[in-house]
């Protein structure tokens, strides 16, 4: 678990000086204070070790995209794998498809919309993130 996480990291810095991408926070409670302190709300991605699909989104709907920028003003951003409970509260947050987004108030931990299940296009996340505001 700690290597996949280590690796994706890596991977995630090497890109960082290639692509445009969005300054993840690894854990929901640091992340939590942050988005208080900055009155930001959150975008929590929840995937799974062995899901292709969050893999699909991880990289190509959150990574190098136009709106990398827009995200990373408005939000306080967290991924967190559904493996590692530690990282995230499970009982807000519980599903069981994968990945999942959730937007979420800082002031209550409300959601601001409805939790979105499975891998999302690009030019569909947009529309998204626009809905979110």
């Amino acid at each position: 678990m700690k290597i996949v996480l280590l690796i994706l990291v890596f991977i995630l810095q090497l890109n960082a000086v290639q692509v445009r991408h969005i300054k993840w926070y690894w854990d929901y409670e640091k992340a939590l204070k942050v988005a208080k302190k900055q009155h930001k709300p959150i975008m929590l991605f929840l995937q799974k070790k062995d899901s292709k699909e969050s893999k699909k989104m991880l990289f190509q709907t959150l990574c190098n995209q136009s709106y990398v920028e827009q995200i990373n003003h408005n939000f306080i951003s967290v991924v967190a794998f559904f493996e590692n409970k530690s990282n995230y509260p499970i009982e807000l947050f519980y599903t069981n498809e994968f990945p999942a987004l959730f937007f979420v108030d800082y002031k209550d931990e409300s959601f601001l919309i409805k939790p979105i299940f499975g891998y999302i296009k690009s030019n569909k996340f947009k529309d998204l993130l626009d809905k979110v505001k």
